[in-house]
């Protein structure tokens, strides 16, 4: 039987460093602003298919713009290894799930979509959980301003 001093240290345990940067405030604003959420409500997406979502995969390419790391699609997960990819989209995704193919399927995904109103969806939702209550509101996005003396007929 070995005896070990009280005051001896107990065995080290192992640990890795990931840089979080800036990228954890933009995340942060993504979720506060419940972006994921209204994309991943607005596409119809089978769940059981796929581990990144349409809005999970917003988030990362959000990330990959923002977050100055600017790479394209296939080599994001290259470049996301030193990352807490888990922290900064999702618990359940890894750095290897965000790959070229997850990332197209959500672009194609998007296609589908009427995305105007998905910004108007997105605009929405993100004044209502900032709290902002409108003083107007512009219903018509399609709309010419003219400004001057010309007659409108």
């Amino acid at each position: 039987m070995t005896l070990v001093p009280p005051w001896h240290p107990a065995q080290p345990q192992p640990y890795r460093t990931q840089v979080l940067d800036h990228l954890g405030l933009v995340a942060g604003m993504f979720e506060a602003l419940g972006i994921p959420e209204v994309i991943d409500r607005a596409t119809k997406q089978d769940s059981e298919m796929r581990l990144v979502t349409a809005g999970h995969a917003v988030k990362a390419m959000g990330l990959n713009g923002l977050g100055f790391i600017n790479q394209q699609l296939h080599l994001v997960p290259h470049c996301s290894q030193n990352k807490p990819i888990s922290r900064l989209i999702a618990p359940s995704i890894q750095a290897s799930h965000v790959n070229d193919d997850s990332l197209g399927r959500a672009l194609d995904t998007l296609y589908a979509v009427v995305v105007p109103e998905l910004y108007s969806f997105m605009a929405a939702t993100a004044a209502k959980r900032l709290g902002l209550t409108p003083t107007f509101a512009h219903l018509d996005r399609k709309v010419l301003q003219s400004c001057g003396s010309a007659p409108l007929s």
